[in-house]
């Protein structure tokens, strides 16, 4: 046994090493991307983005399907039901996407997007390398690594200058190197958390130094100006505060405080302008629920409305497999709607995979959520970080979607908790 025990741990290590290599290939790349743009042009920089993606989907379906069986002589279904609606969910993707109009769009996705099908089976490779990622160690370096290159991307849009933007490619400072500024909302959360994890994480001076880049990355956020991501922070915040109560925490919540209140963008407060057209949209649902007239909620959510309440209406001509994924684009066009997505992750799976794949999104949630928290109290801190990491995202989705160079941040941190709530010491604990 005590032979067997060395060859596993040391096959085990192996498994680590190969994650935190791709993992980190993948966090770093947004560097180069920036010098891509400037030599190659923003096209060619997205290009190579998702052919990394691809070479790492693969690689880790791969060495996560190998890790699941080398570790477990029996395979337990409900040990592993997290992971078994993940799969039932992508096979139903499948069956949605081999019903619809556009095959081939469903399939590859758009050019703008890239998010059909086969980047859905990447996103499941990436969760299982953050499954095998299971040294402490190796996961303090890949935070690390996403809270440097968060601040010096943050720093560049900061500098705001000629060459600055030449370097994002893009006119305006606070899209980062994404192609919309909201997309990179979803991005900086990412970097934001992590800081604040790192800075509870250290007691020694180097704590400060991520303190700074808590900060920087949330004025950032601001300046920004995507109030969905500012939202599921702020919630996500709360709920830390409430599972921590140290002073550590306290500090990230004052200087959270501090960041809304100093934080101006064309002589204007930004949070306070934000939360003052919050409160005219509810306004407009109150009257819209009053008098049974859902078109008062078009312009809610900067135009949002209208994709949410159209986005249902139609998926609910196509209940049971949708339009195939990334085929809403001309349904939408059809009624007098323009945009290709709804703009909310749930009505995205049910729109693009009718209701069936929505509830199976929903069902993966509900039980990666519901047992990390009941384990919530005895993770580490690493741990606890990707718990608040999938709450915070999936909340920022209610107002947002999915894109292939936002999205895989969020299956990392989902499978680091995975990897807690399905391993333990060696062994299952579902």
């Amino acid at each position: 046994m005590g032979k067997t025990s060395k060859i596993l741990n040391r096959i085990n290590n192996n498994y680590d090493k190969c994650s935190l290599i791709l993992l980190s290939i993948w966090v770093l790349y947004p560097i180069l991307m920036m010098f891509l743009n400037m030599f190659n042009g923003k096209n060619f920089a997205r290009d190579i983005m998702y052919i990394v993606l691809e070479i790492i989907g693969v690689l880790g379906i791969i060495l996560g399907s190998l890790y699941v069986f080398k570790n477990n002589k029996k395979i337990s279904l409900k040990k592993y039901l997290p992971l078994v609606i993940f799969i039932v969910l992508l096979l139903w993707c499948v069956i949605s996407c081999f019903t619809s109009v556009d095959i081939f769009r469903s399939v590859e996705g758009t050019y703008y997007r890239k998010d059909g099908l086969l980047t859905y089976f990447y996103y499941f490779g990436v969760l299982l390398l953050g499954i095998i990622l299971k040294k402490e160690n190796s996961k303090v370096i890949l935070l690390n690594e996403l809270v440097l290159v968060q601040v010096i991307m943050a720093l560049f849009a900061l500098m705001n200058n000629d060459i600055t933007k030449t370097l994002m490619y893009n006119q305006e400072s606070y899209d980062g190197i994404f192609s919309q500024f909201n997309h990179y909302g979803y991005y900086l959360l990412f970097g934001i958390l992590s800081s604040i994890f790192l800075f509870l994480k250290n007691e020694k001076r180097i704590k400060y130094v991520y303190l700074f880049g808590y900060f920087l990355l949330l004025y950032t956020l601001i300046l920004n100006d995507t109030f969905g991501c500012f939202l599921a922070l702020l919630f996500t915040l709360i709920l830390m505060c409430i599972h921590f109560k140290n002073k550590k925490i306290f500090i990230i919540l004052g200087l959270f405080i501090f960041a809304c209140l100093i934080t101006f963008r064309d002589n204007r407060n930004v949070v306070l302008e934000n939360f003052h057209i919050l409160d005219m949209d509810a306004k407009k649902i109150n009257k819209a629920l009053k008098e049974e007239d859902l078109d008062e909620m078009n312009d809610i959510g900067t135009k949002r409305g209208i994709l949410w309440t159209k986005g249902i209406e139609l998926s609910l001509k196509k209940p049971i497999t949708g339009y195939g994924i990334e085929n809403l684009e001309e349904v939408y066009h059809k009624n007098w709607v323009p945009n290709d997505r709804p703009h909310n992750i749930f009505i995205q799976f049910m729109a693009f995979t009718g209701i069936p794949g929505m509830l199976l999104y929903i069902a993966y949630l509900y039980t990666v959520i519901k047992r990390g928290f009941h384990k919530l109290k005895d993770f580490d801190i690493i741990t606890k970080l990707s718990f608040f990491m999938v709450i915070c995202y999936v909340v920022s989705s209610m107002v947002g979607n999915s894109m292939f160079y936002t999205s895989p941040y969020y299956f990392i941190f989902s499978g680091i908790l995975l990897s807690k709530i399905l391993y333990d010491d060696k062994k299952l604990l579902l």
